[in-house]
């Protein structure tokens, strides 16, 4: 089932709303105001909504009609749900979506078209509309996805990524529901990263004394995020990108924990299965993958690959064709070998939990960072 898909916030479920109209709260002059979006409004004279196509805490997605353009764009309202000081902040942070967002001027990034206040003084985004699939919904359909395809994800989510720490960006959610395969008339997929709505421009932060709001999806944070509290940065996205093509290529998360508890444990204790020990490759091929996805989930951020640039190209190494003359072919991600079939290797497996059981896996902690500790630039 092919789906438009706009940016959405992190921590909302990608579960559509059916109903034309989405109550929301207002904040006026200290008091919570309950107001009514419905189909056929017209935002800032311009975007009349159509249906929701995205729900939850922070604000509703429309499909709406840019009555200027005459398209169709994803609409990002901000729904209020505070007064006062903890208002500001949702509206500051909003902003900030708005802003980063319209930083990553990459084609592997959903794009912004244009962002302002309506009358009412509601913010709103509009973003490009999408159609196709979150890479959530692929591989809830799909099971195991082929190398090629596993290829394409990583080299172009890297790209994005690549584009975001350039200018200082960490995204902080990097997901299969933040990750969205485009309908496209060629055989390559065009693949775009989603939500910018926690991402964090380093050095924006700062002062003796930080009570810093570390917020992600649990089973993606990377370990020192995860165990030791420090503010993520560029190699804590190489590593969310890690786990989402672990989880591409065999079906499963490197780590099973759907707890913090657990996922403390897991982390600690164990590391994850070599990807060739739960899905047949060529004997060559599952060394040099083993290798490689161990370097990417390594512990140590030092370890690690160190930019997005040298993950993808080494992924890309993996399977670089040799010519006669022992030098390597030219790098092409859309020809890389699948993984040859061996009983159905392709089929969904039931070790991957439902995409609806993520929604126990959000995870928001306030960290007291005495030292105002931040990532490596």
């Amino acid at each position: 089932m092919k789906a438009a898909h706009p940016s959405q916030r992190c921590h909302l479920s990608s579960t559509s709303t059916h109903s034309s109209e989405v109550r929301a709260q207002v904040a006026e002059g200290g008091h919570i105001v309950q107001t009514a979006i419905a189909a056929g409004r017209c935002i800032a004279k311009r975007y009349r909504l159509i249906e929701p196509i995205g729900d939850g805490g922070m604000g509703t997605v429309w499909r709406a009609r840019d009555q200027r353009l005459d398209i169709d764009v994803a609409l990002k309202l901000q729904r209020g749900a505070a007064a006062g000081s903890e208002r500001e902040r949702l509206l500051a942070r909003f902003a900030d979506e708005a802003e980063l967002s319209a930083r990553m001027l990459s084609p592997n990034v959903v794009r912004v078209l244009d962002r302002g206040v309506d009358d009412d003084g509601a913010p709103y985004i509009a973003y490009e509309l999408l159609t196709g699939d979150e890479l959530g919904v692929r591989m809830g359909r799909e099971g195991r996805l082929s190398l090629a395809l596993c290829a394409e994800l990583i080299v172009q989510t890297s790209r994005a990524l690549a584009r975001a720490h350039s200018v200082g960006v960490v995204h902080m959610d990097i997901k299969p529901e933040n990750i969205f395969l485009c309908d496209e008339a060629t055989e390559r997929p065009l693949v775009k990263v989603l939500d910018f709505g926690i991402a964090r421009l380093r050095g924006r932060e700062s002062g003796a004394s930080v009570r810093r709001e570390v917020a992600g999806t649990l089973q993606y944070m990377s370990p020192e995020v995860l165990l030791h509290g420090r503010s993520p940065d560029a190699r804590s996205d190489l590593y969310s990108l890690a786990v989402v093509a672990y989880e591409c290529f065999t079906g499963r998360l490197p780590y099973q924990g759907t707890t913090l508890g657990e996922m403390l444990l897991e982390h600690t204790q164990t590391r994850p299965a070599p990807p060739s020990s739960l899905r047949s490759v060529k004997s060559e091929l599952g060394v040099t993958l083993d290798a490689w996805f161990e370097r990417a989930l390594h512990p140590d951020p030092e370890q690690r690959f160190q930019s997005a640039k040298e993950m993808a190209e080494a992924f890309v190494m993996v399977h670089r064709p040799q010519r006669p003359s022992g030098r390597p072919g030219p790098v092409r991600s859309s020809i890389l070998p699948s993984a040859p079939r061996s009983g159905g290797s392709d089929r969904p497996i039931s070790s991957r939990p439902p995409r609806e059981s993520r929604t126990v896996s959000e995870y928001h902690v306030i960290r007291d960072d005495g030292e105002g500790r931040n990532g490596p630039e």
